[in-house]
């Protein structure tokens, strides 16, 4: 189990209860107390980054709020990473959010925008043929050359799921 981050060792549970409120069917945060001049009490807190994650400023320091909502939740800071089930990093709602360490998070991942096979771990090879990948460990794992995209994805997908489980994005 990996110890909290630095900043978030100093921030205690009663402090994050004090001044935020958690929906967990919603997944937002609302002020409960004015930490700063520009905020209101019951406005939503935080703002969304570029990447799609939310983040909020408390005492300083800036926090992401799906860890926010496991401590604030759970009572405890999360062991690992946070997984977004959906891959939404917008969607914090507790029902979308699991304990992960960095293997099974990048297991989730969506799909690059720079894959042109339409296809997970697929693309064409020089030959003409398919040829199957996955990244596991920060490893990749190559898997053969198929005459058809089909096959490479089929197997590509039956190795994810046997690598990642319950956290294999694989469409």
């Amino acid at each position: 189990m990996k110890p909290p981050k630095d900043k978030e060792r100093g921030l205690s549970l009663e402090r994050v209860r004090d001044v935020l409120g958690f929906d967990p069917e919603t997944g937002y945060f609302v002020w409960k107390k004015r930490t700063a001049q520009k905020i209101k009490i019951d406005q939503i807190a935080g703002q969304v980054r570029n990447d799609g994650y939310i983040v909020i400023s408390l005492d300083n320091n800036i926090y992401l709020a799906h860890r926010l909502a496991w401590f604030h939740y759970f009572g405890c800071w999360p062991q690992d990473g946070i997984d977004h089930i959906d891959g939404n990093p917008s969607n914090n709602r507790i029902s979308n959010l699991r304990n992960a360490t960095s293997s099974q998070n990048h297991g989730n991942m969506k799909m690059f925008s720079t894959n042109t096979s339409g296809v997970r771990g697929v693309s064409l090879h020089r030959t003409g043929k398919w040829i199957a990948e996955v990244w596991h460990q920060r490893r990749k794992i190559y898997l053969g050359l198929f005459d058809s995209k089909e096959a490479a994805g089929a197997v590509c997908r039956a190795e994810r799921l046997k690598r990642f489980g319950k956290f294999a994005r694989v469409e």
